[in-house]
């Protein structure tokens, strides 16, 4: 308890961690903190593609500026953002990626009545 962030890569070279849990505490997570941290589909360069931070509580699902092929999916996949379930209060999605199935059925969940979009 009592951590508010985790910083960017933080876990990223750990693929050995196989559950991580949040305290409610947490409201930053950086870019790439998690080796989960990826969230496209799979499909398309092995979902790395498109990963997710949080700012302030804010889901934040981006393309991955590594990825250099125009045509490349963006869509989300993968529900890997679930290790920040309950530190969650509103998401924002960077432009030209494409929500799905999966990620409208968690967002609207009714379990997760109080996310809200923004931005």
């Amino acid at each position: 308890e009592g951590v508010i962030e985790i910083p960017a890569k933080a876990f990223m070279d750990c693929p050995n961690v196989e559950e991580i849990t949040l305290p409610t505490s947490v409201k930053n997570i950086g870019d790439f903190a998690f080796i989960i941290s990826f969230c496209g589909n799979p499909q398309s360069n092995s979902g790395r593609n498109v990963f997710w931070c949080m700012e302030d509580g804010i889901l934040i699902i981006k393309k991955n500026p590594d990825v250099k092929d125009m045509n490349a999916d963006f869509s989300i996949g993968i529900v890997s953002w679930k290790v920040a379930d309950k530190n969650i209060r509103a998401f924002k999605l960077e432009s030209d990626v494409v929500l799905n199935k999966i990620f409208l059925d968690w967002v609207f969940n009714q379990k997760h009545n109080h996310i809200r979009t923004c931005c």
